[in-house]
């Protein structure tokens, strides 16, 4: 799971897929992507990868990796959980997080 949608989001998806990952879904508050439409493709839309607009993560579940994360949608509230297969170590995200030093999550 990618939070967000912009550029660098777009760019992470692209990271994962050269890594050999698989992005199961993009997460943004927003009501549309904020990239370049020939970007969102490349990156996103023929990787299948669907982007939950008007969505948040409220929930990140897991000990040591990341497990699942619980998305909703911010226009129903309903709320739905999808599976991760730990793609960070918690512990070192939290803390680059509480240092400011985090400008794009990705679970």
């Amino acid at each position: 799971v990618v939070v967000g949608a912009e550029h660098v989001s777009f760019s992470a998806v692209l990271t994962l897929a050269h890594a050999g990952a698989v992005t199961i879904a993009m997460v943004t508050e927003q009501p549309r992507h904020q990239s370049y439409a020939a970007l969102a493709w490349l990156a996103a839309g023929r990787r299948r990868v669907p982007l939950l607009a008007r969505s948040r993560v409220e929930v990140i579940r897991g000990r040591q990796r990341v497990e699942s994360v619980v998305v909703s949608d911010l226009v129903t509230g309903t709320e739905r959980e999808l599976a991760c297969d730990g793609g960070f170590d918690l512990s070192v995200e939290i803390k680059s997080m509480q240092l400011g030093t985090k400008s794009q999550l990705v679970l």
